[in-house]
């Protein structure tokens, strides 16, 4: 916070005074109290499958190369698909300080045909084509694994303190279809960190339905496409394509990109052109990562937008963690309270703003 060269002015900083019994005492904690994250495979199995709805009792836990959790990705296999590939691919990955979590589908499809995040088949095993303008089946059902992912996410929080902003989203096909509707459609008005969507991330119903309501929309019924829901900036989304994909043909899914766009700026999102990426591979089918390219670009985004923490800084004796010391911080909004520190900014912001100054330095 304070050393001789930020007294000799070469650095910005923000003084304030606190306790310095606390800082000591907060100092003195064992490594392992003052490091959080450390959660292990036991730790998800005692502390949070119970927690989970039954039908997502089957996800896995993959803890990151550090063994220090800061952020989580949830990985959403496709239809007929479980949890195992996405495992094996989550320890092939190693995202730093990032944790995997394996889901298994909630609907399990007769016959050991697999799991599905909504109803895919019709009586005849037949796939649903989306085409009946009254058919409204797997959109029900996919609200209902929005809810099961929903109250996962609030165990996810509950159980390690993880904030939402650090979760992401990965899925291929019918589980990418499933993360778009999660990340754009979060309870409580809150955000994810962001989504990655493999090889699909709509339903023709949701082309269907959009379409339908601008053309109420124009027509003058009604007051707009999709009640907005939120003011938020939208969280990243990345959608990857195959030219060779024959199961959702590339003009096919650049109109569902298009049309991802204006459903989440009817909802009120924010920034929804930038924070919204398209990315299309030449020799990718309907598939998960097939190409180098694709990987290199999967983990560009996460390195983009997930958080790092400096372990080589938070392991030092002398450092205090001010900002996740709730003493400090009540006695810090004491005394800005009284003498009117940083405009009545938290003290993150303006540790944050510190930051930026050093940056544009």
């Amino acid at each position: 916070i304070c050393d001789s060269k930020a007294k000799e002015g070469r650095l910005p900083v923000h003084l304030f005074e606190f306790d310095k019994s606390i800082a000591v005492k907060f100092s003195n904690l064992k490594k392992a109290e003052r490091l959080s994250g450390n959660i292990t495979t036991k730790d998800f199995e005692t502390k949070f499958l119970p927690r989970l709805p039954k039908c997502l009792r089957k996800a896995r836990w993959v803890s990151p190369p550090e063994g220090v959790t800061t952020n989580v990705l949830l990985l959403l296999p496709g239809l007929g698909g479980d949890n195992e590939k996405f495992e094996k691919m989550a320890k092939t990955m190693e995202i730093p300080q990032t944790a995997c979590i394996a889901l298994c589908p909630p609907l399990e499809l007769p016959f050991q045909m697999g799991h599905a995040w909504f109803q895919a088949f019709e009586p005849d095993f037949s796939l649903i084509s989306g085409k009946d303008p009254s058919d409204n089946r797997r959109l029900n059902s996919l609200k209902k694994s929005r809810a099961h992912v929903h109250n996962l996410l609030r165990a996810l929080t509950g159980s390690f303190n993880i904030p939402l902003s650090r979760v992401f989203l990965m899925g291929f096909s019918h589980g990418a279809i499933t993360a778009v509707d999660i990340a754009r459609n979060c309870y409580d008005g809150l955000r994810i960190g962001g989504a990655i969507a493999l090889s699909s991330c709509l339903l023709p119903e949701h082309v269907r339905e959009y379409k339908n309501l601008k053309a109420k929309s124009r027509e003058g019924i009604g007051k707009g496409m999709v009640s907005a829901s939120t003011t938020a900036e939208a969280p990243p989304i990345m959608v990857t394509h195959g030219q060779k994909d024959k199961k959702v043909t590339p003009s096919e899914a650049r109109e569902h990109f298009s049309i991802l766009k204006e459903i989440m700026k009817s909802q009120g999102y924010q920034k929804v052109d930038a924070m919204l990426t398209y990315k299309e591979y030449k020799e990718k089918a309907h598939s998960m990562v097939s190409s180098r390219q694709e990987a290199k670009d999967l983990m560009a985004f996460l390195g983009e937008h997930t958080v790092r923490r400096s372990l080589s800084m938070e392991n030092r004796e002398d450092m205090i963690d001010v900002t996740s010391n709730p003493e400090i911080l009540a006695q810090f909004a004491a005394a800005q309270q009284k003498e009117g520190i940083g405009n009545g900014q938290s003290l993150s912001t303006i540790l944050r703003n510190t930051n930026n100054e050093l940056k544009d330095r």
